[in-house]
C-alpha cells in the first residue's frame, strides 16, 4: 500500500511540473512534518519550495544548509521496485536497497516529466553497470536503451545519465542491470538543472531535514526553515509537540539454552586451514579458552575443534587469501559458523561475506556486518544476530568469537560450496569514520568452524534463539527523570573536557574558550595534544621552554583555583625508544623535570599525570618497554612530588586484555586507569542501535574494576 501511494505521489509530482508557469517569480516555501513525535525520535521535515525562474534554492535549518536544484525529484529505489528485490543495506539511504541479480533485469520503472524540459537523471548504485531505458507506454512495453553507465565499483556512487526530454525518452524511464554481476540500487534523482551534480555524501533527499530529539526535548517547539534564491529570502515554520516516551519493561527472553541441534554435521576444513604451528600472523587463538568453547555443549551441534584457522587478507598480511572456497556438496536447511575478526570497521558496515553457491551456480550472499553478526577487536563484544562464545586476548588484542546461524532460503538445492571472501570490502578498506586513525585496512576476518543443519525446525529455532539472546541487555534498569526538579549535586568529575588546539593558540580564541569553560563549570581539563614533551624539550639536553604552558595553566586556574588539570604525556619523543634502558631513563628525567617546574608554583600545579595516550592500537611489544618506562617514570615523579596522582595508559578502546597486561606490570605505580571509548557509529548508524549500547559504558567500568580487584584486592584506584 505504501509503495502504491509513493508511486502515485511521484506521478503527481511529475505531472505537476507541466503546470509550472515560466512567469513565476516569487520564492515560495512550505513545510511538511508530523505534529507530534516522541522524545528520542528523529523528526523529518520536508521543505517544499518553488523558485523564481526555476533557479537553485539554498535551504537552511539549524546548522544544516543545502542547495536544492530546480525541479528536484528524489526517489528511494525500494519504493518503486518489486518487494522481492528489497534488502537491508547499511550503506544505502534508509538502510534499504534493491538487490538485482538477473541478467538485463529491470530494477524499476517510473514516470518521466512531460513538460518538454530536459532532465538529468542520477542513479545511486553499486556493484554493476546500469542502463537507462525509455518507453512511450505507461506499462514500459517496447522499451529502448538510451544510455549505459559502465561502472562496477563496489561502493555506492552517483552515476549520471545525459540530459533527456520526454520526446527522446517517452512516458516512463527504467533502470536495467548489466549481465554477469549482481547490482544494488539505492536511489534516483531527477532535476531540470543539467549542471547539477550530487555530492558523494548525498545519501538522503536533500530537501528533507532531520532533527534528532532528546529525552530532554519534551514540550512544544517551533522550528524555522529559511529559503534563499536570487536575493529573495523567505521563512516557514512548523510547530511540533514532543511527548515523553512511555517506559515499557522489556520481557525476559528465554534464549532456549536447552535447545539441541541434533541434525548438524561439521564441514571438513582441515585442508584449507593454516595450522597453529605454521601461522605467521599474531592471531593467537589456540589456548585453553578455545578448548573451553568446543568442550561446551554449543546447542549439541557437531563442531570440529579446529587445528588452525582460515583468515582473510588485509593490508598488514597481504600473503593471506582474500577468498577461500569451502566445498560442502550437501543439502541443508541452515549453516552455523564460528568466526572472529582482527581489528574492525564501523558498525553495520559489511566487512566480508559468505557466498553460498548452489549446484545450479546460483548464489546467496551472507554479508558479515560489524556488530550484526561479528565484532572486531576494538568493538563491544556484542552482535545482534550472533552469539558471543568467548573473548580470547593475546598481547593486547581481543578476539570475540561468535556463533552465527543462517537459515537457507533454498533447502531443496545442493550447496556446492561456500566462498569466504572480503572482496566486498576492498573498496572501502581505506575509509574509517569512527577512529582518528585507520583500522579498516588492517581488518582480517577469521573462520574457525562450519557446520550444516539438515532439520528445518532446528535451523529456525537456532536462529531465533540467538536473535532473542542478542536482544537482551544485561544489568539494565528503567528510571523516570523530571529535568525540572533537581534532587542533588552532580559529581564535579562528570563535567570535564579534553584540551583543544585553542589552548595553544596565541589569539582571542583562548579567552573565548576559557570563558565558556568557566560558564559551564568545567572543573577538570585534560591537556592532551598541544603540549607534547618534545615541544618543551626538543632534544634530551635542552633546558625546556615552559612559557606557553605556564601561561595557559595559570589562565585556566584563574578564577577557579580548585580546577584540576590532567597533564597527558601524549607522545613519546622521537628521540626516545622505550625498548632501550638508557632512553627510558631520559624519558623519566624529562617528565620529572616538567613536574618539578609546574608544581613549584600553586598557579601551575598539576594534580593528575597521565602517562601515554593510545601508544599502540595492535600488539603490545613483547619486551614490555612501555611498561618498564612507565614504572621508572612514576617512581622518579613521586620523588619530586609524592602528592601527585599518576596513571594511564589511555588505550583507544577498553581492551581488557591489554589493560590487564598494563595493570599486572605497573599496578604498584597506578593511581588511576584511563581509557577512551569512541562513538559507536557514524551518521548512518541508527540511533536506536547506539542507545541500546549505552549500558556497555557501565559494563566497561565493571570489567576494569574487576581487573583491579583480581590483581590488587582492596586497592582504591580511580577510573578516568
Amino acid at each position: 500500500m505504501f509503495k502504491q501511494f509513493h508511486m502515485l505521489f511521484c506521478m503527481c509530482v511529475l505531472i505537476a511540473f507541466t503546470a509550472i508557469s515560466h512567469a513565476q517569480s516569487k520564492l515560495q516555501l512550505s513545510l511538511d512534518a508530523p505534529a507530534t513525535i516522541q522524545a528520542g525520535e528523529n523528526l523529518a521535515i520536508k521543505a517544499r519550495v518553488t523558485s523564481p525562474d526555476e533557479q537553485a534554492v539554498t535551504l537552511s535549518f539549524k546548522d544544516q544548509t543545502v542547495t536544492i536544484p530546480a525541479n528536484l525529484i528524489y526517489i528511494e529505489a525500494e519504493s518503486l521496485g518489486d518487494a522481492k528485490f528489497e534488502v537491508d543495506d547499511s550503506d544505502a539511504s534508509g538502510n534499504k536497497a534493491l538487490h538485482i541479480k538477473g541478467d538485463y533485469q529491470v530494477a524499476f520503472k517510473a514516470p518521466f516529466p512531460q513538460d518538454g524540459k530536459a532532465y538529468s537523471i542520477w542513479l545511486r548504485a553499486r556493484n554493476a553497470s546500469f542502463c537507462l531505458k525509455g518507453s512511450d507506454h505507461d506499462n514500459g512495453s517496447k522499451s529502448r536503451e538510451i544510455q549505459w553507465s559502465w561502472s562496477k565499483k563496489t561502493n555506492y556512487l552517483w552515476r549520471g545519465f545525459k540530459a533527456v526530454t520526454a520526446e527522446q525518452l517517452g512516458k516512463v524511464f527504467m533502470i536495467m542491470k548489466s549481465p554477469k554481476s549482481q547490482g544494488f540500487v539505492d536511489a534516483v534523482l531527477i532535476t531540470s538543472d543539467t549542471n547539477y551534480k550530487p555530492g558523494r555524501d548525498l545519501t538522503s533527499p536533500p530537501d528533507v531535514f532531520t532533527w534528532q530529539t532528546l529525552p530532554t526535548s519534551v514540550g512544544q517547539h517551533t522550528l524555522t526553515v529559511t529559503a534563499t534564491c536570487k536575493g529573495q529570502t523567505v521563512t516557514a515554520t512548523h510547530t511540533v509537540n514532543i511527548t515523553a516516551a512511555p517506559i515499557t519493561e522489556k520481557p525476559t527472553v528465554n534464549p532456549s539454552e536447552n535447545l539441541k541441534i541434533t541434525s548438524s554435521k561439521a564441514v571438513d576444513l582441515s585442508t584449507l586451514i593454516t595450522t597453529w604451528d605454521k601461522q605467521t600472523t599474531p592471531y593467537v587463538l589456540n589456548s585453553p579458552a578455545l578448548d573451553a568453547i568446543y568442550d561446551a555443549p554449543l546447542f549439541g551441534m557437531q563442531m570440529t575443534k579446529p587445528n588452525g584457522f582460515i583468515a582473510l587478507q588485509c593490508k598488514q598480511f597481504m600473503d593471506l587469501p582474500n577468498t577461500v572456497s569451502i566445498p560442502v556438496n550437501a543439502k541443508a536447511n541452515g549453516l552455523a559458523f564460528i568466526h572472529t575478526q582482527y581489528m574492525q570497521r564501523d558498525p553495520f558496515h559489511a566487512v566480508a561475506a559468505y557466498n553460498v553457491i548452489y549446484d545450479d551456480n546460483t548464489t546467496e550472499q551472507i554479508l558479515l556486518r560489524e556488530e550484526v553478526n561479528l565484532a572486531g577487536s576494538l568493538r563491544p563484544a556484542h552482535a545482534s544476530e550472533a552469539r558471543l562464545l568467548k573473548t580470547i586476548g593475546h598481547n593486547g588484542v581481543d578476539y570475540h568469537l561468535f556463533l552465527f546461524p543462517w537459515v537457507n532460503p533454498h533447502p531443496g538445492k545442493t550447496i556446492k560450496q561456500v566462498d569466504f571472501t572480503n572482496h566486498v570490502n576492498r573498496a572501502n578498506k581505506e575509509e574509517n569514520t569512527t577512529l582518528g586513525f585507520n583500522m579498516a585496512d588492517a581488518t582480517s576476518q577469521i573462520l574457525l568452524s562450519l557446520s550444516t543443519i539438515s532439520d528445518a525446525k532446528q535451523a529456525l529455532a537456532l536462529r531465533d534463539a540467538i536473535a532473542n539472546h542478542g536482544e537482551q541487555l544485561s544489568n539494565t534498569a528503567s528510571a523516570t527523570v523530571d529535568y525540572a526538579k533537581p534532587k542533588g549535586n552532580i559529581s564535579r568529575g562528570l563535567f570535564s573536557t579534553n584540551e583543544t588546539g585553542t589552548l595553544s593558540g596565541r589569539d582571542e580564541r583562548f579567552d573565548t574558550y576559557k570563558g565558556l569553560l568557566d560558564e559551564m563549570g568545567c572543573n577538570n581539563i585534560r591537556l592532551h595534544s598541544n603540549f607534547r614533551l618534545q615541544k618543551i624539550f626538543p632534544t634530551p639536553d635542552t633546558e625546556g621552554d615552559f612559557t606557553l604552558l605556564d601561561e595557559r595553566i595559570t589562565a585556566l586556574k584563574a578564577g577557579m583555583p580548585d580546577r584540576d588539570i590532567m597533564m597527558c604525556i601524549n607522545r613519546v619523543p622521537d628521540y626516545i625508544n622505550p625498548s632501550v634502558a638508557q632512553d627510558r631513563e631520559i624519558f623519566a628525567r624529562l617528565v620529572s623535570k616538567l613536574l618539578a617546574h609546574l608544581n613549584a608554583k600553586p598557579q601551575t600545579f598539576v594534580k593528575y599525570w597521565e602517562i601515554y595516550n593510545e601508544p599502540f592500537s595492535k600488539d603490545i611489544p613483547e619486551d614490555r618497554g612501555h611498561w618498564k618506562m612507565y614504572n621508572l617514570t612514576a617512581q622518579a615523579m613521586r620523588k619530586v612530588d609524592p602528592t601527585v596522582k599518576i596513571g594511564g595508559y589511555a588505550p583507544c578502546w577498553p581492551i581488557l586484555n591489554a589493560m590487564k597486561d598494563f595493570y599486572q606490570h605497573c599496578h604498584e605505580q597506578v593511581d588511576f586507569i584511563s581509557w577512551h571509548k569512541y562513538p559507536t557509529g557514524n551518521t548512518q548508524t541508527p540511533t536506536d542501535h547506539i542507545m541500546k549500547g549505552t549500558d556497555r559504558f557501565g559494563l566497561d567500568v565493571q570489567n576494569v574494576r574487576k581487573i583491579i580487584n583480581d590483581i590488587t584486592p582492596g586497592k582504591k584506584v580511580e577510573l578516568a
